[in-house]
Order: C-alpha cells, then structure tokens, then sequence
C-alpha cells in the first residue's frame, strides 16, 4: 500500500457529518473508510409478542436510537426498507428501570397482534429531532412500502393499568408537522426486460 493511500484513509473529513438511520453496516463502513464522521441510529426492531389467547396483552416501549447530537448533522439517510427480523418479546425489555414519577406510560399489544412495529411511533419522534437538519442540510430517504400502525397507549399507576387513547401513525410520519413542506418525493419506475 502506497503511503499517500495510507494517508488519505487517515484524514477525517469534518463536513458534512452524516447520520445513518436504519441502514446497513456496511454503509457505514464504507463512509467512514473514506473520511467521513458518521453516526448511526434506528427506527427500532419489531417484536414477535406471544399473544396467543383472547385477553392476552404485552406492555411495550419503542426501542428506537438516535444519536443525541443529531441535530449537528448535515446530511441524515433514513432507510425504511430494512429487512429486520423480529426480537423475541423480553419483559426486561419492556419495563422501566427507574422512574420518579406515579404513572408509567406503555403501549399496549393485545391479541390478535402477534407483531409490535416501533418505526411509525419512532418515525413520528424523528420528525422534532430532523428540523435542523432539513434547515441547513438534506435528508436522503429509502422509501418503503407505506405502512400504518395503530398504537394503544396505557398508563401503569399504583391500582393498575389503564388503556388509554390510541393513535394510527405511518411510516413516514417523520414528514408532516413543519417538514412537510420540505420534502419532496418522487417515485421512478423501473420496468424489467
């Protein structure tokens, strides 16, 4: 290996910071083997939830990860068509370690739902946290199959859980609210011969 390939794989590139969220590893690496600052987050993994009776019902806590200084990006990619297998369901995953407060809020998944998908309620958080990068940078999304999920909030108190209202979001909820006039989306179809 020449010296000035060696070199050139060790200079950090400072501008632009990119955050991958939902791509594959070796995205990163390829990145990042060229110089580039990248961080790396997740709409969340679904869960399989062993609801196999009427009156079953799982408490859940989306499992989605962004990096905290997401907001000092430039360029975010988001990619919706990942193929992440479903977790088993753990309760240690699904509870609350410590809290300072007298109520806890979850979502619930009753039966028939045998599936738990974070990425729409993940989606929806994103879209706060995506504002500045949208101001001053891009956002590059691999889109997916539109898809919604109706979520079921409850709250644990002292006496009890208690279901509370349910909301229906997609997975592209990260483009309404003040970024839905920053995204402009474009279909190409591609026909195979």
């Amino acid at each position: 290996m020449s010296s000035s390939r060696a070199e050139s794989q060790e200079e950090i590139i400072d501008i632009p910071k990119i955050c991958l969220i939902g791509c594959p590893g070796n995205v990163r690496r390829k990145l990042k083997d060229k110089g580039f600052q990248v961080t790396e987050g997740t709409l969340g993994i679904p869960v399989s939830v062993p609801n196999r009776k009427k009156r079953d019902g799982r408490p859940c806590l989306v499992n989605y990860i962004f990096p905290p200084n997401l907001h000092e990006h430039h360029i975010a990619i988001i990619d919706l068509k990942g193929d992440q297998k479903p977790v088993p369901y753990k309760p240690e995953d699904h509870s609350r370690v410590a809290s300072i407060d007298s109520k806890q809020t979850f979502l619930l998944v009753q039966y028939p739902a045998t599936l738990f998908d974070p990425q729409p309620l993940s989606a929806s958080i994103l879209e706060k946290n995506l504002k500045p990068i949208t101001d001053k940078g891009v956002v590059i999304v691999f889109a997916a199959a539109f898809k919604r999920v109706e979520y079921t909030f409850c709250e644990l108190k002292v006496d009890g859980f208690h279901i509370g209202k349910s909301q229906t979001l997609h997975n592209y909820s990260f483009t309404k609210g003040p970024l839905k006039n920053n995204f402009t989306f474009s279909c190409l179809r591609h026909s195979l011969h």
